[in-house]
């Protein structure tokens, strides 16, 4: 059985996607840019795809499959959010 996404994760990636820049996503989060990128790569790995164009350095531009999944991590991201608030 596969392991569950960690939503930290989920949020740094949706956050960076939304920003589209990495450094703009770290302040928003209250990480460093670094840890941001961490938890990106940490969710890449997981999934086993690339979410975020490596070309766009900084810029946290999402590649191709980063965008396919854009719309399905905000809806987890918000269904975990409802959850934590509801028990």
């Amino acid at each position: 059985m596969e392991e569950p996404v960690e939503p930290r994760r989920l949020e740094s990636f949706v956050t960076v996607a939304e920003k589209q820049h990495f450094a703009r996503a770290a302040d928003r989060l209250h990480l460093a840019p670094s840890a941001l990128s961490a938890q990106v790569r940490a969710l890449e790995s997981h999934l086993g795809v690339r979410l975020i164009d490596p070309r766009a350095h900084l810029s946290g531009r999402p590649a191709r499959p980063g965008r396919d999944r854009r719309g399905s991590a905000r809806h987890s991201r918000s269904a975990t959010n409802r959850r934590m608030f509801v028990r």
